[in-house]
């Protein structure tokens, strides 16, 4: 999950919200200043959302804010802030500087998980595509990054493994006639190191015949040539929605 930055003075407030957002699955690094927050940020990237205090020691967490928006590397950071006393004046005041969400104290721990799950910034899905010709390389991966995916490329079968290894990847696409691995065969492997990963498999057969083949070969579904854009980013989208996760897989 998520690595959260927690500016606040305030340690009992600090334990609740560890303890809260704990149970999420999230990190909570917690910095009790202005100060120690920026030095945080600095040498953490993975900082992905900031829960600031309105009272900092050092600071008010308006001029926080500003200082974050100074910076081009950590000016995307999403903040919500703390408020002990909730108004319109102090709203807009935050909104002007790049607050992007508001907690008013005391908070219940279902509305700061909401909070959080609101603001954080989306991963991007990442997609696997494993084809020996280049052109189709290519191509589906321009169709699917003008999209909201990451693509990965590999040109072989063990290259494909090997980014399955060491790289989080939502869905592969693979081509059914790679050379040195037929598709059935590269399918059995990713099933057993990666058994959650939906497969999405390359023929250039007709709409059933194509469904077919791709489920006798244990995939979750096919793309046909020619590709079809629409299609494509529908089932990618279809396997890749977090629904998905918790659902029976079937044929596409």
């Amino acid at each position: 999950m998520a690595k959260i930055l927690l500016v606040d003075a305030d340690q009992d407030n600090s334990r609740n919200v560890h303890k809260v957002l704990g149970t999420q699955g999230h990190t909570v690094v917690p910095a009790r200043s202005a100060e120690d927050a920026l030095n945080i940020l600095h040498s953490d990237s993975t900082i992905r959302l900031i829960l600031t205090a309105q009272v900092l020691p050092d600071t008010t967490g308006f001029k926080f804010v500003q200082q974050l928006a100074a910076e081009p590397q950590l000016q995307k950071i999403p903040v919500v802030m703390l408020l002990a006393q909730v108004d319109e004046i102090t709203l807009r005041a935050g909104l002007h500087v790049g607050v992007k969400d508001f907690l008013a104290r005391p908070w219940e721990p279902e509305t700061l998980i909401n909070k959080i799950k609101r603001n954080l910034p989306r991963r991007k899905a990442v997609v696997l595509i494993i084809e020996y010709e280049r052109i189709i390389c290519d191509r589906l991966k321009y169709i699917i990054e003008l999209k909201e995916f990451t693509v990965l490329l590999a040109g072989t079968a063990e290259e494909g493994l090997e980014i399955l290894r060491n790289r989080r990847v939502d869905v592969v696409i693979a081509d059914i006639g790679l050379p040195e691995m037929p598709g059935p065969v590269l399918i059995r492997k990713i099933r057993t190191e990666h058994p959650q990963v939906p497969i999405l498999l390359i023929t250039g057969l007709s709409g059933r015949l194509s469904r077919e083949v791709a489920r006798s070969a244990g995939a979750d579904g096919s793309i046909n040539k020619p590709f079809r854009n629409l299609e494509i980013i529908e089932k990618l989208r279809g396997f890749t929605a977090s629904s998905q996760t918790a659902a029976t897989r079937q044929p596409a």
